[in-house]
């Protein structure tokens, strides 16, 4: 073997270019022009291997791709790093606080620890597609069991937007995240109230000082931190309609730290104004009232701008005393317990039942896409369906009749 080297260290291979065999690496070395320096100077890529042939392949596939258009110079960049960089940069700006607290949360606890430290450049679909399944399996911080698709499918947003950012600056050649195979998206099993229990929720809330809220909730289908965030001027007595224009939310500001704050709805559909049942408008109404008199026996002048719901001062309810406080109704109400969206669950199940479209479902809820509402409430497609199949048959049958009839008399 070293006769071999030292014969062919002679000179460079015939037609391999710079080619040559260095005697400190014991390797064969390769290098090509893939592109020029702002100073004009040649940059050069340097290929190594064990034999001509393996660098002659290399050089082949580098010259390849450089000509295609496909060239990606190598980097040390690290997943972690680009991750870090790519939420920073490009997430942060451009979605709620919460969404991206959300998203650098799922990063930190999941994805670096596991796959920060490989190179972004050499991440492979296999890699990717492991990490997720061992997630799924056994993925929970505190060793309980798997995650759920719906936090792996949050993982592969952060993942895959990373990736697809990099490819657009040329920092990896491909996208890898585009092959792996994901578990079905899965939402949480719906727990809404009947008609039954709905009202005697509402009873057992008769006397509490946030009445109104549970009785516009129950109207309306607002998410909960929509509610809260409503002033007066959001509100057309006369219309009888409510306009969501914010959400107020809780959000880390720190590595402990949190704070109430209000943001604008994620998407536009957010954004929307929707009608207010008679009945809660009324009790609005008489709501609206007695704040004004409340404020005038404390010297104050009523304001538009003012909460809906408050607590003194015109500050607003934190959402999770606002939620132990509808829990402690339900206790009341002798009725099993349910998270509080559950009351907004209530709202599309009690209206999809008896037959309302799903798309004013959609734009009632402020969902982005009528297939969201389906998604959500698909344990009401078995009602759906039976019921336009009814139709289907009322609708046959009396075409069945009208024809005999204008048989008999022709």
């Amino acid at each position: 073997m070293a006769k071999r080297h030292k014969r062919n260290r002679k000179k460079r291979a015939n037609n391999e270019g710079s080619i040559f065999f260095n005697k400190q690496l014991d390797r064969w070395v390769g290098s090509v022009t893939v592109g020029y320096r702002d100073d004009g100077k040649q940059k050069r890529q340097y290929v190594y291997g064990r034999s001509q042939a393996e660098v002659n392949e290399k050089l082949s596939k580098l010259k390849y791709e450089y000509q295609a258009g496909l060239y990606v110079a190598p980097d040390k960049l690290t997943v972690g790093e680009w991750i870090a960089r790519y939420l920073e940069t490009y997430v942060k700006p451009n979605v709620r606080l919460k969404t991206y607290t959300a998203y650098e949360d799922m990063a930190k606890k999941h994805i670096i620890p596991e796959l920060g430290k490989v190179n972004l450049q050499k991440l492979q679909t296999s890699q990717l597609q492991e990490f997720y399944n061992r997630k799924r399996e056994k993925g929970r911080l505190d060793g309980t069991g798997g995650l759920s698709s719906r936090a792996i499918h949050m993982m592969h947003r952060v993942i895959s937007g990373a990736l697809k950012q990099a490819l657009k600056e040329g920092k990896v050649q491909r996208d890898i995240s585009g092959a792996v195979k994901l578990p079905p998206l899965k939402y949480k099993e719906m727990q809404p109230l009947t008609a039954e229990q709905a009202g005697r929720f509402l009873e057992a809330a008769k006397e509490h000082r946030l009445y109104p809220a549970f009785e516009l909730e129950l109207g309306t289908g607002l998410r909960r931190g929509e509610l809260l965030a409503l002033r007066w001027q959001d509100v057309d007595l006369q219309k009888g309609t409510v306009t969501v224009r914010r959400s107020l939310l809780r959000v880390r500001v720190g590595e402990k730290k949190t704070e109430l704050r209000f943001s604008e709805p994620k998407t536009e559909k957010g954004k929307r104004t929707i009608p207010i049942p008679k009945r809660v408008v009324s009790i609005l109404a008489a709501y609206r009232k007695q704040v004004i008199e409340d404020a005038l026996k404390l010297g104050q002048k009523f304001k538009e701008d003012w909460l809906l719901f408050s607590v003194p001062f015109n500050r607003p309810i934190d959402p999770d005393n606002f939620g132990k406080q509808y829990v402690r109704l339900l206790k009341k109400a002798g009725i099993p317990h349910r998270a509080f969206h559950n009351l907004r669950h209530t709202v599309a199940t009690i209206l999809l039942e008896r037959g309302e479209h799903p798309k004013i479902v959609q734009e009632l809820l402020g969902h982005a896409r009528v297939g969201i509402t389906l998604d959500v409430y698909s344990h009401v497609d078995g009602e759906i369906m039976q019921r336009a199949a009814s139709k289907l048959d009322e609708a046959l049958s009396e075409a069945e009749e009208s024809a005999k009839r204008a048989k008999g008399e022709g």
